[in-house]
């Protein structure tokens, strides 16, 4: 999680890609990375299909499924996201990057038990950046506002790393 020009990484995962395609054409993840490349480009057609095409060559394939579930819960289609996450919980039910977002996803839809149970969960597994899902969860049950932002925060220290410290 740090900032790097998309171009330059879409270019290096899709040179990456082709190499692993080429040792095995079955292999649905060089599909996969290839899609996450592509619409951090916000190239969404080319990047969906990319992500659909290596759960159709290895659908159970539990990275392509859950980047797969993220990136359509990222993008509203969360019937579909769920689906696919729920389906990653299946193959393994404490995977903790499927835990947070389909506990954030419970959570958006007001399902404020399942959800605190998954994000305990992905918590527990010390996910880095699971303050996003308990800072949700904090906002739903109205509890105060240091609470939230003392989660949010949290996730943050992770995600925004190249912040200076006391941004």
């Amino acid at each position: 999680y740090r900032s790097v020009d998309p171009v330059e990484l879409l270019a290096a995962t899709t040179d990456a890609a082709k190499h692993a395609s080429a040792l095995d054409p079955q292999l649905g993840e060089p599909w996969a990375a290839t899609g996450l490349a592509m619409i951090q480009l916000r190239d969404f057609k080319h990047g969906r299909a990319a992500l659909a095409k290596a759960l159709e060559l290895e659908p159970n394939d539990i990275t392509a499924t859950v980047w797969n579930g993220i990136t359509l819960n990222q993008y509203g289609y969360r019937a579909q996201g769920d689906k696919l996450l729920d389906r990653a919980l299946e193959m393994d039910p404490v995977l903790p990057i499927a835990l947070l977002w389909r506990g954030m996803s419970h959570a958006a839809q007001g399902e404020i038990e399942i959800a605190d149970r998954q994000l305990k969960l992905a918590e527990e597994s010390n996910l880095a950046f699971c303050g996003l899902g308990q800072a949700q969860l904090a906002q739903l049950r109205h509890e105060r506002n240091d609470v939230a932002s003392k989660q949010i925060g949290r996730a943050f220290s992770v995600l925004a790393g190249e912040f200076p410290p006391d941004t």
